[in-house]
């Protein structure tokens, strides 16, 4: 049998070729075999590229944060703590402050009464949330000391060494004998009456 050179051809090319991606394209050249350095490098790259940009970001915001941090000179306040003897008691009353923040000004107050050897009670008063630190000392005529806060109080027998937290003390006819306070340095401390003069204190300032 012999053919037509006029008929038409059967083979037929594909009228849309499959389009190869990428990482084929790549591969296809010269010098990028399997075992090339440029196959094994190129398809591990794609994810790892994403990943190594999250860790990029993440490096920089703890950056920006911890600069943030130094140009602002804060820092995280320490504990701060005075004391005075309590009059006709061998203990000593003092005034904690704690810190109630990493860097604010905001402190837990605690009463401390303590001997020569330990301490003997511990009461904790209401936070001080910026200025309201300052704490009177009163004696009542039966002996007992008032520790007068800006917002609540307690009640000291010293006979018994017993603490009582309270809210609204009566200091009328009860005598001031100092403050715990900073002076004008800055420092905790008490401070006699001469020293500082007794304050009003109020819950919007004293």
């Amino acid at each position: 049998m012999t053919s037509n050179p006029d008929a038409p051809s059967t083979d037929k090319e594909p009228a849309n070729p499959p389009r190869q991606s990428t990482i084929d394209l790549l591969a296809s050249l010269p010098g990028a075999g399997e075992d090339s350095d440029f196959a094994r490098d190129v398809e591990p790259s794609l994810p790892g590229r994403k990943r190594r940009w999250l860790i990029a970001l993440t490096a920089s915001i703890l950056a920006l944060l911890a600069l943030v941090w130094f140009c602002s000179g804060a820092k995280a306040p320490n504990a701060i703590e005075a004391s005075t003897v309590i009059p006709d008691a061998v203990a000593k009353l003092a005034i904690r402050l704690e810190p109630n923040h990493p860097y604010l000004a905001e402190y837990r107050r605690f009463i401390l009464i303590r001997n020569e050897e330990a301490e003997i009670a511990r009461l904790e008063l209401s936070l001080d949330s910026g200025g309201f630190a300052r704490t009177q000392l009163y004696r009542q005529p039966d002996g007992r000391i008032i520790i007068q806060g800006y917002l609540d109080a307690a009640l000291l027998d010293p006979a018994r060494v017993n603490l009582k937290h309270e809210f609204d003390v009566d200091t009328s006819g009860a005598t001031y004998l100092g403050a715990f306070d900073k002076d004008r340095n800055g420092d905790w401390k008490f401070m006699s009456s001469e020293e500082s003069p007794e304050q009003q204190l109020l819950p919007g300032g004293g």
